[in-house]
């Protein structure tokens, strides 16, 4: 009997023991899991800035593929950064690059903020006097912006698809008599030229003619697509129709030009 009373006194205390112990783990358990929670909290940014171009735009009217040094050119940039510093934010004009036909060029350049909103700051870089000739490549170089927890913004390699030129077109004049005593001016060009009132234009704008029935000498303005201007000297001898000489010396095509005798 005494021995039966130590032995139930044995498993008890045995099962006390399990109990404590297992009340100990699941508090220990418990320890662990609020601290792990407490670490997935932490805010930790990986994420750059993002830049991207909404738009590009051209002071040369009408022709926005095309543009010379007197020309302004525009691109709208947005930045995309949720940890925005306001110091290290500000893009700056040395971080910007200008190529042409791959070639470095040295133009002025302005940066302007036009606002911020929430994660978002809105620039407009404008590029003027543009040397050289050729396709035009922007550069914004690495880390041009830096956020606060110190990730820096991609090269972003921006193609406008705006052709620089910077010489005056050619224009190369002869004249074809055709019947009727009238007398044809024609002028090639080595490259696309602007309309010009009262005259034909033939192959993509490189070919210009007028039909003269009087024989006149005068320059001819003509302005290529990136606003370079030439003159062309025009001087008809063939023409033989001089049934309204009177109507000619009153006309507008009397400016800077002279009527060439017979």
């Amino acid at each position: 009997m005494k021995k039966r009373s130590i032995h139930i006194k044995f498993v008890f205390s045995c099962i006390i023991f399990i109990i404590l112990i297992s009340i100990n783990i699941i508090a220990s358990a418990k320890y662990v899991f609020e601290y792990s929670f407490t670490v997935a909290n932490v805010n930790i940014d990986l994420t750059k800035p993002i830049i991207e171009v909404l738009d590009i735009q051209n002071t040369n009217e009408g022709y926005q593929e095309y543009a010379n040094k007197t020309h302004v050119i525009t691109l709208k940039v947005k930045v995309t950064e949720k940890n925005i510093d306001i110091a290290k934010d500000t893009l700056d004009p040395r971080e910007i690059e200008v190529r042409v036909d791959e070639v470095k060029q040295n133009p002025q350049i302005w940066v302007n903020e036009i606002k911020r909103n929430n994660d978002e700051i809105y620039y407009d870089i404008l590029l003027g006097n543009i040397e050289e000739n050729g396709n035009l490549t922007v550069i914004i170089k690495d880390g041009a912006i830096i956020n606060t927890k110190n990730m820096e913004s991609d090269k972003k390699v921006i193609d406008t698809q705006i052709t620089i030129d910077n010489i005056a077109p050619i224009g190369l004049f002869r004249e074809e008599a055709i019947k009727d005593g009238k007398s044809e001016a024609v002028i090639n060009t080595f490259e696309q030229i602007r309309e010009i009132e009262g005259w034909e234009f033939l192959n993509y704008n490189t070919e210009l003619r007028k039909v003269f029935t009087y024989n006149i000498a005068f320059k001819l303005k003509i302005t290529d697509y990136a606003q370079n201007s030439a003159d062309v000297e025009i001087v008809i001898t063939q023409a033989r129709n001089i049934e309204n000489k009177k109507e000619i010396l009153n006309s507008e095509w009397m400016f800077n030009s002279r009527l060439v005798k017979n």
